[in-house]
């Protein structure tokens, strides 16, 4: 379970940078639209006038949830925030506003719900919150693998 544990922080902190492109790309798009040129040739559409604070508010977003999910992944790597990580994984389906990061960020979940869900990493988050250092969380793990 170390294995899948290391793949699943990683796959967090992949995602997390993939949702940070994302809302830099948002925040371009925001700030290309909200120029004096183009808001001159949709003056006569309303909706077109909102997207760039909608795009603003979506760049926002992402890059919370991008960080968010890059510092669950770094914590998860050694054996902490057990619920952050379960809560950054849910809220991360939020970037199915945008299909950019909605097939790897289900993936990521469904990723996170099988390993974080599992016993044995259950407890090895538990032993880390009760005072172990991590190299003693990983030996007990790895103890745990050796085992027929």
């Amino acid at each position: 379970m170390l294995t899948m544990l290391r793949v699943t922080a990683i796959a967090q902190i992949v995602q997390g940078c993939l949702e940070l492109v994302m809302a830099a790309l948002l925040a371009l798009g925001a700030v290309l639209q909200g120029s004096p040129e183009f808001q001159e040739r949709l003056a006569d559409n309303p909706m077109a006038r909102m997207m760039p604070g909608f795009f603003g508010v979506l760049a926002l977003l992402f890059a919370v949830l991008g960080g968010l999910r890059i510092y669950a992944g770094v914590r998860a790597w050694k054996f902490e925030g057990y619920v952050l990580s379960l809560v950054t994984a849910f809220a991360g389906l939020l970037t199915l506003l945008s299909c950019y990061c909605a097939p790897t960020a289900v993936l990521v979940l469904v990723l996170v719900l099988v390993t974080l869900l599992n016993g044995q990493v259950r407890e090895a988050f538990d032993r880390r919150r009760g005072g172990a250092r991590p190299s003693a969380v990983e030996d007990w793990l790895r103890s745990l693998e050796s085992r027929p």
